[in-house]
């Protein structure tokens, strides 16, 4: 009896030695077997999302190793405990609000497989609720998406590699998974990899670092900002086209001006929040594409006149420009004013007064300079670009500069100006500053661009970019 009694507490104890205890402190980092993201080779972790994480973790100075479970085990302490990290992870809506998310690393596209000699064909997501059995494992994205649409045909497993043999045996008559990583799979089951065939794309889906909704803030943005380093210093994509080869180039010609904090030159690399944005785009399409840099104006007629595919950015988008390109965005708005000499007495409060003033800069092209020109300025004093304009206002050759709030800052430095010499006298327009491409640009081109940059700004990218980047290294000098 008093066995009995006490087996709930033996049971406790056995699970309670079966985890390891954690120094405090100490960060708990899991992934599965799930490769050539992550698994085990002779008895040690491997992987190209383990190199990351392992590069990761050395730039944060930190020693922790990487465990390898079973992924619902895993799952469950990520659910359950501070300071827990757990890759790959998929990202979904069932999942947004649970856990911090640092990447993405890879897209993946998932979808059903069948048995390539099944002679039923399934031709969309809705007929798949009809089949006898789909195959799923336990705590992944894809389990819980089905179940989200109320899918009463899902037969749990373990593991990948169990529901795989299930459908090869025939014992059930669907899988849902994901590629890259099925040639590894089959491998690993000892099947050919052409033994199934996939019947309904469901959609792509990014895999990310998972971190405990427990684990602080800023600890997560620590792992958030190593990651970003290694984007932007290159070891990213050495390491992610060690293990999937080089990405494919695009014959896009990409094009960008010397305007900060948005686009400029730092040292040999054209860099800024707008660029960062573009090249997060081009990474998470798994392609590549150079960025040169170009005087606006010649960059705007190049853009405008092309019978080939090509963008230019950041452009505002107002309606004088709307029917001359196609767009994607916004990267950011900005307001538009109007701003004098500390010491001038000039005050406007409408666009008619300013109107009146005898002499506001601007430059050529500028959507700025195009917007007041429609709404009848005739006092508008061209230059070459901004930092000549606000040095010609200061000089006292010129009554008001019209500028972006959003760019004004980074404009004042290169210039040489003291920020307190100038001040805001009118703001009068807010606009989006979007990526403009050339007619000729396919619209499938456009429609992936929009769907990345949206992706992006719902995860949160965009915030933290701008948030790294408005007032960085070119600023601050």
């Amino acid at each position: 009896m008093k066995l009995l009694r006490d087996l709930p507490f033996l049971v406790l104890a056995l699970v309670m030695l079966a985890v390891p205890a954690r120094a405090a402190g100490q960060w708990k980092i899991l992934t599965e077997e799930n490769p050539p993201f992550n698994g085990v080779r002779n008895g040690k972790p491997y992987g190209f999302a383990v190199d990351v994480v392992r590069e990761i973790l050395d730039r944060l100075g930190r020693s922790e190793s990487v465990e390898v479970l079973p992924w619902a085990r895993a799952y469950h302490f990520l659910e359950t405990e501070p300071d827990v990290f757990l890759f790959s992870t998929m990202r979904t809506r069932q999942r947004e609000d649970l856990f911090h998310w640092i990447g993405p690393l890879q897209v993946v596209e998932w979808g059903l497989y069948a048995r390539k000699d099944n002679p039923e064909s399934v031709r969309s997501l809705e007929a798949a609720r009809s089949v006898g059995r789909i195959g799923a494992t336990r705590k992944t994205a894809e389990a819980q998406y089905l179940r989200s649409l109320q899918f009463e045909n899902i037969e749990i497993s373990n593991s990948f590699e169990a529901n795989l043999r299930k459908l090869l045996a025939g014992r059930v008559d669907l899988w849902v998974h994901f590629e890259p990583g099925l040639s590894e799979l089959f491998e690993k089951v000892g099947a050919a990899a052409d033994s199934v065939r996939r019947e309904v794309l469901i959609g792509r889906r990014y895999l990310y670092i998972a971190a405990s909704d427990k684990t602080s803030a800023t600890t997560v943005n620590r792992w958030r900002g190593a990651f970003q380093d290694m984007i932007e210093d290159g070891t990213f994509e050495k390491l992610r086209s060690r293990w999937f080869g080089p990405v494919p180039q695009l014959s896009l010609r990409l094009l960008t001006e010397g305007a900060p904090p948005s686009s400029y030159m730092l040292g040999d690399e054209v860099s800024g929040y707008s660029v960062t944005v573009v090249r997060e785009i081009l990474r998470r399409l798994q392609v590549g594409a150079e960025i040169e840099m170009s005087s606006w104006s010649r960059g705007y007629h190049r853009i405008k006149s092309s019978a080939q595919p090509m963008a230019l950015f950041a452009m505002s988008r107002i309606p004088q420009r709307e029917e001359l390109f196609k767009w994607v965005g916004p990267l950011y708005f900005q307001n538009w004013a109007f701003y004098a000499r500390q010491d001038s007495d000039l005050e406007i409060s409408s666009l008619d007064e300013a109107a009146a003033v005898p002499r506001i800069g601007t430059y050529r092209e500028d959507a700025k300079e195009l917007y007041l020109r429609t709404h009848g300025f005739s006092n508008l004093v061209q230059s070459k670009d901004n930092v000549a304009a606000v040095r010609r206002l200061v000089a006292g050759q010129l009554d008001l500069w019209v500028a972006s709030d959003f760019k004004v800052p980074c404009i004042v430095a290169q210039a040489g100006i003291d920020p307190q010499d100038l001040k805001q006298v009118l703001n009068f327009k807010s606009v989006g500053d979007f990526i403009g491409f050339s007619l000729a640009t396919p619209d499938s081109v456009i429609r992936d661009w929009q769907d990345v940059l949206d992706d992006m700004r719902q995860d949160g990218t965009l915030d933290f970019l701008l948030q790294r980047n408005r007032f960085g290294t070119f600023c601050d000098h």
